[in-house]
């Protein structure tokens, strides 16, 4: 109630007063690292080439593809000259190849995302980097998944779950990561603080470890306009959302204590109320037990309804009391993982 309703009662007065910066669009360019995305790339790269207005670049960088990705981005080189391409000279990495490009780009301001992700408006640019100005280094944006399934339902609560907890401590002062397929940083921010240097020696967590490192109260403004929302296909099978999301643990350990209790309180209370209700339905009356769920649906609800509209996932608000159970699993099964994960097996 008093973390999750600030992003439920926030308005972003930017766009109330005044039209995006169209000024900064030549200073900005799009990166993104592309490994083996043939099939991504003729999907996806046509909505990023053809943001409004022009003047942008788009940088991809290669990072050793072996199927034919570099020969599908030639089909686009004489339409667009505003596309650059990239070949990873580093280590091999998602990592490696975007500080390689970060070093070869001369725009001021960075908008990064992945090659199987697509934008729906024109627009996600010009208002991404609309944000910038001599104080806000770090623009986090939202990043949904598409998808009717049960399994893909899932998939967006829990990434519309995430997205509610960063954005809601971004607005109290306290962001604590972002994610890469939607977030725009300042070039000279990021080369001063390092880049990705301090975790190299892990796989993940190219976006959120180098926000929760630098991302402070000043210099951290959150973007949540429908028309800079990016968009992506979820995970198809259950084992294989479960592998990305283990794989994604691995950035968790290097976070700020801070951050890593905050996270640990929301996890742990989730999981906490439903085994009380569930041992509650041997020693309580089961009709007590009812009232006590309804409760902390009711108070979800009402706090998360707001949130549900802003972030156009209005169609998972019905299937809420399903879906917070579900949660409560996920996060049962996360939380045993990562007690029992080995830490050092993810450097």
């Amino acid at each position: 109630m008093f973390i999750f309703n600030k992003l439920s009662h926030y308005y972003q007065h930017q766009y109330n007063n005044k039209p995006p910066a169209t000024h900064l669009i030549s200073k900005t360019a799009i990166v993104i690292a592309v490994k083996n995305e043939e099939q991504n790339i003729k999907k996806n790269l046509l909505s990023f080439l053809n943001q409004k207005p022009s003047g942008y670049k788009l940088v991809l960088v290669d990072d050793y593809s072996k199927d034919n990705t570099l020969h599908i981005i030639d089909n686009y080189y004489q339409q667009y000259p505003y596309l650059k391409v990239l070949k990873n000279k580093y280590e091999s990495g998602k990592k490696y190849a975007l500080s390689y490009a970060i070093q070869n780009i001369e725009e001021k301001y960075l908008l990064f995302t992945d090659a199987d992700c697509y934008v729906k408006s024109e627009n996600w640019l010009v208002k991404m980097t609309s944000l910038f100005n001599n104080q806000v280094k770090i623009i986090l944006g939202y990043s949904p998944y598409t998808g009717k399934t049960f399994l893909s339902k899932f998939i967006r609560f829990e990434t519309f779950m995430t997205a509610v907890q960063y954005f809601s401590y971004a607005i109290l002062g306290i962001p604590y990561m972002g994610v890469g397929r939607n977030i725009a940083i300042d070039k000279a921010f990021f080369i001063k603080n390092k880049g990705y240097e301090s975790n190299f020696d892990i796989k993940s967590g190219s976006d959120d470890l180098f926000v929760n490192e630098n991302a402070n109260a000043r210099n951290t403004a959150i973007q949540i306009d429908p028309d800079t929302f990016v968009y992506s296909t979820p995970a198809k099978t259950l084992n294989e959302f479960i592998k990305q999301k283990t794989r994604h643990i691995s950035t968790s350990f290097r976070y700020k204590i801070i951050h890593k209790i905050l996270l640990a309180l929301y996890s742990l209370s989730h999981i906490g109320v439903y085994l009380l209700l569930i041992v509650g339905i041997f020693f309580l009356p089961l009709k007590l037990v009812i009232i006590l769920w309804l409760l902390r649906i009711i108070i979800i609800l009402t706090v998360s309804y707001r949130s549900f509209v802003l972030l156009k996932e209005k169609d998972l608000f019905i299937w809420l009391p399903i879906l917070d159970f579900l949660m409560f699993v996920y996060y049962f099964y996360m939380g045993v993982y990562y007690f029992f994960a080995d830490k050092n097996k993810w450097k």
